[in-house]
């Protein structure tokens, strides 16, 4: 196909009159287009998750139904988050979707690598966003829902025509067993039509989320949030970045990678060749790193309607750990009741970069405890079939600087009679013995 025809433009519509509707729907895509017959995987899709991801994808995007919002500053906050979500796409206010075709046909706008960094959520997390309205949008006048000609951001295209009241049930998503999914269609009610301004903010903390009282905070909702994405760190998952994604009344919060502070292959990479140091992506990465927990950390994009920056925040660090919690260690911490659903497992390769460090000491402890060599002892080694080598312990309990957690402690390190250092991995007459009298 890419020999024949390129992809153009990225064009999506948003029905201005269900706007709210679709947001705070709760129903996947199959049950409330049930005539669209979708793909069993885009069935499964939230309504909200699709509406989202197509505002922020799009380059161009069609506000249409303008004539049958009668509360015109409702339609100016529907524009306005638009814009919050995706700042980079061309905008235009229509009715019954006429538009001008050549703002739609041949322009020439798409570009992948541009599209993919579009959302505003991503250039807010980079410090890109300076919320300004784009001059042909102001020049045009285009915040009046009955000046058709105007432009705006895109919407969802499957919004059209449906009176379903998905709002009603509360919801989960049980189909994905790696993450964690909220929906709140009690605890408040968002009154999209009372709010003019669209906020937004970073929330960014140096400390970990404990799970429970996370998981309660996310069933009740926060009122106002519309939109957040980020990264966030449980206590429980130490070694695990959460990817926290929200949309409407909808959150979820993923497993993602290891974090770098507890990537093993990234930390010997960087000790066997600390020329890498030098690399613009290693600078970048090494710039989020504070001690003593490295690029552990909650970094939020936020994004509402009429929301107060000061009482989010403190909803979100009350379900931090506490001081006192801090302190306690990342031991204690595993054993924090934690009602977030299991993540998938992390693939082979990253095996090693799975938490356990900490209860790897009480492994070793109690492997350790009737060793039958101490520090001094003669010994003998086998270093090849049938062939030993003399020495003596000059340590107990030896790991190497760059094992990975899981792997356990070697219960000797020897130096032989050589000058070479060597380790026995088990205490095991097969490995290592006491040395010959002669």
């Amino acid at each position: 196909l890419n020999a024949t025809a390129r992809l153009d433009t990225m064009v999506s519509v948003v029905d201005c009159q269900r706007f709210w509707e679709n947001m705070d729907c709760l129903e996947d895509v199959a049950s409330r287009y049930k005539e669209y017959k979708p793909s069993e995987e885009e069935g499964q899709r939230r309504v909200v998750d699709l509406l989202v991801e197509q505002v922020e994808f799009a380059n161009v995007i069609v506000l249409n139904k303008t004539d049958l919002v009668k509360d015109q500053q409702q339609l100016e906050t529907v524009r306005k988050l638009v814009r919050r979500l995706n700042p980079e796409a061309k905008i235009y206010q229509t009715a019954f979707s006429k538009i001008d075709p050549d703002k739609i046909l041949n322009t020439r706008l798409f570009d992948m690598e541009k599209v993919a960094t579009s959302a505003g959520w991503l250039k807010e997390l980079k410090g890109d966003t300076k919320h300004k309205e784009p001059e042909e949008e102001k020049e045009k006048g285009e915040a009046h829902g009955h000046d058709h000609g105007k432009k705006e951001k895109h919407g969802h295209g499957h919004g059209h025509g449906k009176d379903t009241d998905c709002g009603k049930k509360d919801c989960t998503d049980d189909s994905h067993s790696h993450s964690h999914s909220h929906s709140h269609s009690g605890g408040h009610a968002h009154d999209h039509g009372s709010h003019y301004g669209i906020n937004s903010f970073v929330y960014k903390r140096r400390k970990p989320f404990h799970p429970k009282r996370l998981h309660d905070l996310l069933d009740k909702g926060i009122e106002g949030v519309l939109r957040s994405k980020g990264y966030s760190w449980l206590a429980t998952r130490h070694n695990r970045l959460s990817e926290w994604n929200n949309a409407g009344k909808l959150f979820r919060i993923e497993g993602g990678g290891p974090w770098f502070a507890s990537n093993i292959r990234f930390k010997m990479a960087l000790k066997q060749h600390p020329e890498l140091m030098e690399q613009p992506q290693v600078k970048d990465i090494l710039k989020d790193f504070v001690e003593p927990w490295g690029d552990r950390r909650q970094e939020v994009v936020i994004i509402g309607v009429g929301i107060e920056e000061e009482k989010v925040t403190a909803l979100l660090d009350a379900c931090l750990l506490t001081e006192e919690e801090m302190k306690a260690g990342v031991g204690a911490w595993k054993r924090y009741p934690d009602p977030l659903p299991q993540w998938q497992k992390l693939p082979f390769e990253y095996d090693d970069d799975e938490e356990g460090d900490e209860d790897q000491k009480a492994i070793d402890d109690a492997r350790f405890k009737n060793l039958r060599f101490k520090v001094g002892d003669r010994v003998e080694c086998c270093v090849a079939p049938e062939k030993w080598a003399a020495g003596k312990i000059i340590k107990i309990k030896y790991r190497g600087a760059q094992w990975p957690p899981k792997r356990p402690s070697a219960p000797y390190q020897i130096e032989l009679d050589s000058g070479a250092l060597i380790f026995a991995p088990f205490d095991d007459d097969r490995v290592i013995r006491a040395a010959s009298s002669s």
